[in-house]
């Protein structure tokens, strides 16, 4: 309670925040269904951030959270999962950061794959085993046979030194660089400055039924444009034409839109009845600034 008591606009926020989540208890036992996973390993974590590394600059969560956001604003869904887990479900899994990684998770992600599915490994992956002991051959070991790649070199850029990928307008670059041989691997950018200019900065390895992408950089911008070619070639679901601001989130038969901007949104092709003021919609809904619009969706009697 706050100083002011129960006459604070502050109390009757609590008190109507209260009977929102009344009336969303039809969301309990329901779940979000992703069509995205993030890999997040703990030991990878601890072991890229340990001394002696080739760069300062290499951070597991910088890394993380950019391809998180990427995807936040791509209005994609996504799970977080260990290397180990079953990842069979999802139509892509993201690799932002897997430093350490071990035998049997590697073959785990190369059975994803060769199954069916696509998987997306930024830079500095694959290069130790759970001893934190280099997986033997070229870098990066554990998953070179994956990824239908080799690296050469690595050169960590200095403080503040960018380069450019080639494509459809300026992509620039930061932290970090690699000369990449392919191995079976197709390049669809390569670096157009820098230590590793004319050579592979994204390639793509089509494996079995499945494709294995690598980035060899880290994208100051452009990174939600990457992932969004990664995203259609495995025919994952999104909106189109959202502002970054809204969030949109199917759990069950509920819609929740969650404008986080300061301008109202209208989202086209909403049907159902508001959870929170019995409104009928049967097509757009206009989300008031900073406000949440829950949708269920109800059949017309």
């Amino acid at each position: 309670m706050p100083h002011a008591g129960t006459d604070s606009e502050q109390w009757r926020e609590v008190v109507r925040l209260g009977a929102d989540l009344r009336g969303l208890a039809g969301v309990r036992g329901s779940r979000v269904r992703a069509e995205v996973a993030l890999v997040w390993d703990w030991e990878s974590y601890w072991a890229l951030e340990l001394d002696w590394r080739p760069s300062v600059d290499l951070a597991f969560r910088e890394r993380v959270d950019a391809f998180y956001e990427a995807l936040w604003r791509e209005h994609v869904t996504v799970d977080f999962v260990h290397p180990s887990a079953d990842v069979s479900g999802y139509r892509v899994v993201v690799a932002p950061s897997s430093y350490l990684l071990t035998e049997a998770s590697a073959k785990n992600l190369h059975r994803y794959v060769e199954s069916g599915g696509n998987l997306f490994v930024s830079y500095f992956s694959g290069i130790v085993d759970e001893h934190d002991t280099i997986h033997p051959g070229a870098h990066p070991g554990a998953l070179r046979e994956l990824l239908g790649l080799s690296i050469e070199e690595f050169h960590p850029l200095r403080e503040h030194e960018t380069v450019t990928l080639t494509g459809d307008g300026t992509l620039g670059a930061r932290v970090w660089s690699e000369r990449v041989r392919p191995a079976g691997a197709v390049a669809v950018r390569e670096f157009a400055s820098g230590p590793d200019a004319g050579h592979p900065a994204l390639t793509r390895h089509d494996l079995g039924a499945g494709t294995a992408w690598y980035l060899a950089t880290a994208p100051v911008t452009g990174l939600r444009d990457l992932l969004a070619q990664v995203l259609d070639h495995a025919g994952v679901s999104r909106p189109r034409g959202l502002p970054d601001t809204l969030e949109l989130v199917r759990r069950g038969g509920h819609v929740f839109l969650i404008n986080h901007g300061d301008e109202p949104v209208t989202v086209e092709g909403v049907t159902g009845v508001s959870v929170f003021d019995g409104v009928r919609h049967d097509g757009p809904v206009t989300v008031a600034p900073g406000a949440v619009t829950v949708v269920v969706d109800t059949p017309r009697p």
